[in-house]
């Protein structure tokens, strides 16, 4: 990829089997059946072998290609690819010939695959910066709520918050018998259980941890609360306690030094909104947004908010909101996804009009493909991510031009 102005390159890295048009290879992303790695380098595929088996395809050399079952005693069982690493693969599914549903590792140089834990049912898959944990059916006899994560299963009854942490821990915040507690669950078990206290009628929404301290967001009949719970507060941002509405989202960014919150400020009001950062009023106006939305810079406390608004139709539109500009598409146009650079600056842009995607960095357009995804930030500071071709070819596209200025 050289032309006047551009440099880049672009790696073509797997060939799928079969022809997939846009809105099924959509379809694939969406459910985690085309997966590729962080870098972009490695992919994996669950393709169709006949009506009841389908075999894990990819670009690894030395790797078996398993099989799995799509069908158990009449019920569709959908394999999902749960990560793509540098050596392996991480499969949730029921492999031809075994009996237990669960989570199962392929790696290099191992001619089969190895059972790592037994979980009966997917219901979903929760990819953070900082780990990925799965919520499902531990086992089949027991039909409970479990996470599954690297480092164990856990039961769960009524889970409000569910987040990794940059140690590699995971923390939760868990109804238990009509009490609320916190706790951290990692390499060394579990860390940090306590109950959380709020008074009779406050409901747990959310909790964050920021600054080595735990933000807690609670609801109440007035409105919300927010405060650090379990010390004294050391934060370096202001943190008003009481807010009028619902406070319905927290995020904490990936340095973990910066808080951001979503708050609906008049309950008889659904669409009105205001986004805060660190205690500043960021935007507000009519508009939803979910946990999904809002993206991080690599570091700093600059970030980019996705948010949907409706037009004078009552068609939904999307916008881009940072902390300095806002970005509108056009309506009927999806934006798949976008990152924001360390000046707060939106980076790039996957959008999609439900026949091609159509990358964009900075003010660069680059070639619209049946399929667009995985925006990162490569190794050597420029921009990748990954397509796939009408050929049905999949490819990663870095993009270094923006290094030209430095």
């Amino acid at each position: 990829m050289r032309r006047i102005g551009l440099l880049g390159v672009i790696h073509q890295i797997f060939a799928l089997p079969g022809q997939f048009d846009a809105n099924k290879l959509s379809e694939l992303v969406a459910t985690d059946r085309l997966v590729v790695s962080k870098d972009g380098h490695r992919v994996a595929l669950i393709a169709r072998v006949t009506d009841s088996t389908e075999r894990v395809a990819h670009n690894f050399e030395r790797m078996a290609s398993s099989r799995f079952c799509s069908h158990e005693n009449g019920e569709r069982v959908e394999t999902r690819i749960l990560h793509v690493g540098t050596d392996r693969l991480l499969v949730w599914g029921l492999p031809f010939g075994q009996l237990v549903r669960g989570v199962y590792e392929l790696k290099v140089g191992r001619p089969r695959l190895k059972l790592v834990r037994p979980f009966a049912a997917l219901h979903r898959v929760c990819r953070l910066p900082h780990g990925m944990f799965l919520l499902g059916i531990g086992t089949e006899d027991s039909n409970a709520k479990h996470v599954w994560t690297e480092h164990g299963v856990l039961p769960v009854e009524d889970l409000a918050t569910a987040t990794a942490v940059s140690d590699g821990s995971f923390l939760f915040l868990e109804q238990i018998d009509g009490n609320s507690y916190r706790y951290r669950f990692g390499a060394r078990g579990f860390v940090d259980w306590f109950p959380v206290l709020h008074p009779k009628g406050e409901v747990p929404v959310a909790l964050a941890y920021v600054q080595n301290q735990y933000v807690l967001a609670t609801r109440t009949e007035s409105g919300s609360r927010l405060r650090v719970v379990g010390s004294t507060n050391t934060l370096t941002f202001p943190l008003a306690e009481t807010w009028m509405g619902d406070i319905e989202q927290l995020w904490v960014s990936p340095s973990e030094r910066s808080l951001a919150w979503l708050v609906r400020p008049d309950r008889s009001d659904p669409s009105r909104r205001a986004l805060y950062l660190n205690g500043q009023l960021i935007h507000e106006g009519e508009f939803s947004m979910n946990q999904a939305d809002l993206v991080w810079a690599l570091s700093g406390p600059c970030f980019g908010a996705r948010i949907t608004t409706q037009d004078a139709s009552g068609q939904e539109k999307q916008s881009i909101i940072t902390q300095d500009t806002q970005r509108e598409f056009p309506t009927g146009t999806f934006l798949r996804e976008f990152l924001v650079d360390a000046d707060g600056e939106i980076a790039a842009t996957i959008t999609d009009d439900g026949e091609l995607c159509y990358p964009v960095m900075y003010d660069r357009s680059l070639q619209s493909v049946p399929i667009a995804w995985g925006l990162h930030w490569a190794s050597g500071g420029g921009i990748g991510y990954s397509s796939v071709l009408p050929e049905s070819i999949v490819c990663l596209t870095v993009d270094e031009t923006d290094l030209l200025r430095h």
